[in-house]
């Protein structure tokens, strides 16, 4: 029989994929693990105690009828693995601390895994929407071109974005290529090994080498939620054509540095704070808090004018 407490934390655990969910529907899951027929009012009442409690302490929040999701300190307080967590006066006061300590620290590594776990998901045209406003946001590539391009064969060679620089009134054409993990993998005649395991390798580079020769660009960028070989960046390395190669890594530090798909909230973290039922007296501060923004990976696929 689960108890009040553990109720608690199945409940927020359920809730920590950041989706809309029905209470009913919760309390079915809740049930369908614990045993067969119908919820027995007990275990309704447990039910009930728990779910009203997290939203009570700010840790789930309504959105509409009987529907909730998740709050940033509910996601937080998921993430703590406080032993005693559940046996705290006031839980959400201890998921302030637990996150504003995390943020001085500057650990980092949830926030990056899952930019790191959006961008592998991206196909082709997902990937570039990315690309564009991650170049856009570092202000070093000027503006992106939306009017058709005057070599028309260049799109068909590989350029999927082209950005114009005009530092002294003379434009200078950047362009961008492409490449995901899902491009290579389905290429059925690459047999390569680092080919199969998604790879980008020289050939590739060299391919749109020849594709910013055809545009009349002699700068580019190429992007991939994979890696390059190491052979792909030693040619980079020996040509007179500037190219510059993003991999996913390059891709998620860049991300946290200009905030493109991050959400930045600057909160005052109260004198009072709890570490695991003892109360510490400190000096008022503000802490920012850096959060994966999921709307904006979830749905910016979906604004098909921007593609």
């Amino acid at each position: 029989m689960q108890g009040v407490k553990s109720l608690r934390a199945k409940i927020l655990e359920l809730l920590n994929d950041g989706q809309v969910h029905d209470l009913d529907t919760t309390l079915q899951v809740i049930h369908q693990n614990s045993g067969n027929g119908e919820p027995s009012p007990d275990l309704m009442h447990r039910f009930f105690c728990a779910w009203y409690y997290l939203a009570g302490e700010g840790l789930i929040k309504r959105v509409s009828s009987r529907k909730y999701v998740i709050t940033l300190l509910g996601q937080i307080l998921a993430a703590s693995h406080c032993e005693n967590l559940w046996d705290l006066a006031e839980p959400s006061v201890y998921a302030r601390d637990f996150w504003y300590g995390d943020c001085i620290d500057g650990d980092e590594s949830s926030l990056k895994q899952d930019i790191r776990s959006y961008l592998e998901q991206c196909e082709h045209e997902q990937l570039k929407i990315f690309t564009c406003d991650l170049l856009e946001a570092t202000k070093q590539y000027g503006v992106r071109s939306r009017a058709p391009m005057d070599n028309p064969k260049s799109y068909d060679r590989g350029i999927d974005a082209v950005f114009k620089v005009d530092p002294i009134g003379v434009v200078e054409l950047i362009g961008v290529q492409i490449k995901t993990k899902q491009d290579k993998e389905k290429k059925a005649s690459d047999t390569a090994p680092e080919v199969q395991k998604g790879k980008i390798v020289v050939g590739d580079v060299r391919d749109f080498a020849g594709a910013l020769q055809a545009l009349g660009a002699r700068k580019g960028v190429m992007v991939t939620n994979s890696t390059f070989t190491d052979h792909a960046y030693d040619y980079v390395s020996s040509i007179q054509r500037s190219i510059v190669l993003l991999d996913i890594d390059e891709l998620v530090r860049l991300a946290l540095e200009y905030r493109v798909g991050i959400i930045e909230d600057i909160c005052t973290v109260s004198s009072r704070r709890i570490r695991c039922g003892k109360e510490v007296q400190v000096e008022p501060y503000k802490a920012v808090i850096r959060r994966v923004d999921h709307v904006y990976f979830r749905q910016w696929l979906n604004d098909e004018a921007r593609t």
